[in-house]
């Protein structure tokens, strides 16, 4: 083999294991590598913050892309390493439940609607600029905390004490810190924390799911990842659901756990109401 096949052969190869990278990309991965990179370039070129962050001076100066771009932008070392921690590990388990697609969808929407809820606030308290992912990574929360299984979970306060608490009461008491945080904020107090944008971001992870659990979310290629399918209505298309439940209990209750089987079969588990996930929790203990 010539010098020249062998070169052409070697970039093929680099083609190729190129390919099977993107190929094999999530999109918690990818949000993630473009905050860092917009992170870097914001330390090399500072100008960029200028044009890429939100403001009311940026819109009314026709910036409209601002109204995504901020999320990408981060204020500091501290500020991205904690959106991005969150992002990953909250945003791992929801990419499998309900796909790429989705998962963008929920993200981006999380940004557009902490967007709108700063912008409103911003109206009464003046000139300012808003930056970072808060807002996509709330609705990741907040859509996590909804769709996860009644059961309890544990975490890191502070990333040092050990906390368990059941999802959903995570979420009310993070959406009441917030709203705290808002009122003081209303009242007159300095903060650095856009918690208008975290409400908005709380807010679009609720609407999400109330849309996903009624077939009203599109799907959308472009993304070739491992997730389980959701199944839209009017296909034959089997799921692969992220928990497997395999009860013992009395026949009188055979009937409601092959009909919530079959729901979750159909419609995955995030379709499911507290009743139906309480019942399965129930279910599960009486079989240990």
């Amino acid at each position: 083999m010539s010098f020249f096949e062998q070169r052409y052969s070697g970039q093929n190869g680099g083609f190729s294991n190129m390919a099977k990278m993107f190929e094999n990309a999530t999109a918690v991965g990818v949000l993630i590598w473009a905050n860092i990179i917009m992170f870097v370039l914001g330390m090399l070129f500072p100008a960029l913050y200028e044009y890429l962050t939100l403001s009311l001076y940026a819109l009314e100066h026709g910036r409209v892309w601002t109204l995504l771009t901020y999320s990408f932008m981060h204020g500091g070392f501290l500020h991205i390493l904690c959106n991005m921690l969150g992002l990953y590990f909250m945003g791992r388990p929801v990419e499998t439940w309900i796909g790429s697609g989705k998962f963008l969808i929920l993200y981006f929407f999380g940004v557009l609607l902490g967007a709108a809820a700063w912008l409103l606030f911003e109206l009464f308290m003046g000139d300012a600029s808003m930056l970072g992912a808060s807002a996509g990574v709330m609705a990741i929360l907040s859509g996590f905390c909804i769709m996860y299984p009644p059961m309890p979970i544990t975490f890191l306060l502070f990333f040092i004490l050990p906390v368990r608490l059941m999802p959903m009461v995570m979420l009310k008491i993070i959406a009441a810190f917030e709203v705290f945080g808002l009122l003081m904020s209303l009242a007159g107090s300095a903060a650095d924390i856009a918690y208008a944008a975290h409400l908005g971001g709380i807010a679009a992870g609720v609407i999400f799911v109330y849309l996903l659990r009624r077939g009203k979310i599109p799907s959308f290629g472009g993304m070739k990842v491992k997730f389980a399918k959701y199944v839209q209505k009017g296909k034959n298309v089997k799921r692969a659901c992220e928990y497997k439940f395999k009860v013992n209990i009395s026949p009188d209750d055979d009937t409601q756990i092959d009909s919530i089987l079959e729901k979750i079969n159909k419609k995955g588990f995030s379709s499911l109401t507290d009743e139906e996930r309480e019942f399965l929790c129930r279910a599960r203990q009486k079989r240990k």
